[in-house]
C-alpha cells in the first residue's frame, strides 16, 4: 500500500538536576504532535515525559530511565523503563542497558544495549549489541538490532584506518510480520593533509 508521511511538531522542557554529589536527575515534558498523511491519515498528539537518574561510582556510573512518549501506534503511546551500568576497565570500557518497551505502562518487549571497547597503544576494537524502536513508512512498529565490530588502526602520526562490521535486523511488532535482516561492511582510511585539510576515503 501507499506509504505514510509523518510530521512531528514537539514543544517542551527539560531540566538538569543535581540530586546529591554523587547523584543527577534529568527531567523531561513536552507537548508533541504527529500528523500522519498518506496510507494513514490522522494526528497523534499529547504529552511525553520522562525521568532518568545517573549515580557516579568508583568505576563507572549506574542509572535508570523512564518515559512516555506519543507514538502512531494503535494505542497512541509508548513507554520505555531501563537500568543502566558503565564500567571503566583498564584498557577500555564496558556499557550495559537494559529495558522494556511497550504501548502499556511497562512493556513487554525486552530491549537490549551493550557496547565493550579495548584498546591497544595504536589501534583499537570495539563490540556492539544495540536495540531501538522505530516507525516504518507502512506505520508499522519495527524493533530494529544492530550487533557490530569494528578495529580502527593508527598507521602513523597522520593517518588511520578503519573497519566496521554491522549485522542489522528488523523485527515487526504487529501481525503479518515484514521482517528483515542485512550485512554492512565499510572501511575506511583517513589522513591529514595539513592543518586544515584532510582526507578521508571509504566504501
Amino acid at each position: 500500500g501507499d506509504g505514510v508521511d509523518r510530521r512531528t511538531t514537539s514543544f517542551g522542557t527539560a531540566v538538569n538536576l543535581e540530586v546529591s554529589s554523587l547523584t543527577t536527575a534529568e527531567l523531561s515534558l513536552s507537548r508533541d504532535e504527529i500528523r500522519r498523511s498518506g496510507g494513514g491519515t490522522g494526528t497523534d498528539e499529547g504529552l511525553s515525559a520522562g525521568i532518568s537518574l545517573t549515580r557516579a561510582m568508583p568505576n563507572g556510573t549506574i542509572g535508570a530511565s523512564y518515559s512516555s512518549e506519543i507514538s502512531s501506534n494503535a494505542d497512541g503511546r509508548r513507554s520505555f523503563i531501563s537500568v543502566s551500568r558503565t564500567l571503566d576497565l583498564p584498557r577500555g570500557g564496558l556499557s550495559l542497558r537494559l529495558g522494556a518497551t511497550g504501548s502499556d505502562a511497562l512493556g513487554s518487549d525486552l530491549l537490549v544495549e551493550a557496547t565493550y571497547r579495548y584498546d591497544l597503544p595504536t589501534s583499537s576494537f570495539s563490540f556492539g549489541l544495540s536495540q531501538s524502536v522505530e516507525t516504518d513508512d507502512d506505520n508499522n512498529e519495527d524493533i530494529n538490532t544492530s550487533l557490530r565490530a569494528s578495529y580502527g588502526k593508527e598507521i602513523n602520526s597522520v593517518s588511520s584506518m578503519g573497519l566496521t562490521v554491522n549485522l542489522f535486523n528488523r523485527n515487526e511488532l504487529q501481525g503479518n510480520a515484514n521482517d528483515g535482516q542485512r550485512v554492512d561492511i565499510s572501511i575506511n582510511y583517513q589522513r591529514d593533509l595539513t592543518g586544515d585539510w584532510g582526507l578521508v576515503s571509504g566504501f
